[in-house]
């Protein structure tokens, strides 16, 4: 079954109310007996006016183009200008490996870039030492005696470092921060000049939705989103950028093929399991990505995805998303 996105669920919500077409017409600015035609073409107008009668604010907009290109465009806007963006897609499509691909080619702007793991998850001073440390402050202690004369003393060292200079900070894996830590993020933002690039799974996108702009975190973090962006699924750009790593070049069809293949079944994640498979297959030392085909890979795909099937019916706990 497929699964409702965000603005599918709100709309639903909105449709429930009595003369729900002239208030959305209303708050959009358009005619009302364009609404149902421009909710089918997923017109941004629409879109908003849906989810801030919902108390969601900001766009989502789904992302049909190479994670990499639009992650690089996300990026590039927040080191242009003081921005806050979130962006989510489900676990496998490419996300985490598209920043790594992406951020040395951001020049002239400094990144921090950190991943919530079990250690800072629920720890708002380590995830924010991370933050301090990822923009090469190595040491804090040139955070002594600044604490009774400004505040937060890593919230005055950065925004006395960035007072003249863009800045962003990637927090990825962002669904498994707990409120406290989205609170500091959220304050992070305020007194700072710094950009902040929120990205996470699909629980992620979860999280959100049943969040309230009443809520007293995520309320404010709410209207403060830019926009949010939903990557629905890995794209043949992806896919040859993934293989690209590996020394294996497929043609547009080729990555179609595959991308296709891999849609369903967690993305880039499943590819780079069928990889390991062909890896398994041969004898060590005796493997040359390069001579790996779009066949071989495909082979490898199906063979994952049988076993996925196998593990699913045999109900050992696992299952495919």
């Amino acid at each position: 079954m497929k699964t409702e996105t965000m603005f599918e669920s709100e709309l639903r919500k909105v449709r429930k109310l009595q003369s729900w077409r002239p208030m959305v017409a209303l708050r959009a600015a358009v005619s009302p007996n364009e609404v149902d035609k421009l909710i089918e073409a997923k017109d941004p107008r629409v879109m908003n006016a849906v989810l801030s009668m919902t108390g969601r604010g900001g766009a989502i907009r789904a992302v049909d183009i190479s994670s990499k290109k639009f992650i690089e465009k996300i990026l590039r806007a927040a080191a242009w200008d003081k921005r806050m963006y979130a962006l989510f897609g489900p676990t496998g499509v490419g996300k985490t490996f598209a920043i790594n691909a992406t951020i040395a080619s951001i020049e002239e702007t400094k990144m921090s870039y950190i991943r919530v793991n079990e250690y800072n998850k629920g720890n708002k001073l380590a995830l924010l030492q991370q933050i301090y440390r990822g923009f090469g402050f190595n040491s804090i202690e040139t955070l002594k005696g600044f604490r009774s004369m400004h505040g937060n003393p890593y919230f005055h060292k950065l925004r006395e470092r960035f007072d003249n200079e863009n800045a962003v900070i990637i927090v990825d894996e962002a669904q498994k921060l707990r409120d406290n830590s989205f609170e500091m993020l959220r304050d992070l933002y305020d007194e700072t000049k710094v950009s902040l690039v929120i990205i996470g799974s699909t629980a992620f996108q979860d999280k959100l939705s049943a969040k309230k702009i009443t809520d007293e975190v995520f309320g404010q973090m709410l209207r403060r989103f830019d926009d949010r962006y939903e990557l629905p699924h890995a794209t043949p750009a992806d896919v040859k950028l993934f293989l690209s790593a590996y020394g294996i070049q497929v043609d547009a069809g080729e990555a179609k093929q595959i991308a296709k293949k891999i849609g369903s079944w967690g993305d880039i994640d499943t590819l780079a399991k069928a990889m390991r498979f062909i890896a398994g297959d041969i004898s060590e030392g005796e493997l040359t990505w390069t001579k790996v085909g779009a066949g071989n890979i495909l082979d490898a795909v199906e063979r994952v995805i049988m076993l996925m099937d196998i593990n699913t019916d045999g109900n050992d706990g696992s299952s495919h998303q």
